[in-house]
C-alpha cells in the first residue's frame, strides 16, 4: 500500500489518495518514479515502509536516478517508525 498525501496548494486533486499495487507489479518502480515526479513539482517527499531493509535498497537503486533528475536533496526513505517519529517530533505539523 502507499499513500499519496500530496499538498500543494496547486495540485489538490492529488491530495490522500491509495493506491494497491500486488505483490510483483512494480511498486518500487511506480514508487521511485511518483516520487521524482513530486520533487520536481517542488514537494518534499518521503516514501515511508515497514522494511528498513526494503527501504535502504529501494533508495540505493534509485539514488543515481535522483541524482540525474536533480531531485536528490527532495526525496527521503523512511520506516514507519522513524517516519512516525519525526512527525511526532515537530508537533505533526508538516
Amino acid at each position: 500500500w502507499c499513500l499519496l498525501n500530496f499538498e500543494h496548494d496547486q495540485y489538490q486533486i492529488l491530495k490522500n489518495h491509495f493506491v494497491e499495487i500486488l505483490t510483483g507489479e512494480g511498486k518500487s518502480i511506480t514508487l521511485g518514479v511518483t516520487a521524482i515526479i513530486l520533487a520536481m513539482l517542488d514537494c518534499d517527499v518521503v516514501c515511508v515502509c515497514y522494511s528498513a531493509y526494503l527501504s535502504s535498497r529501494d533508495y540505493a537503486s534509485f539514488q543515481s536516478m535522483f541524482e540525474d533528475f536533480g531531485v536528490l536533496g527532495s526525496i527521503k526513505y523512511s520506516t514507519v517508525k522513524d517516519a512516525c517519529g519525526e512527525l511526532y517530533d515537530i508537533g505533526g505539523d508538516t
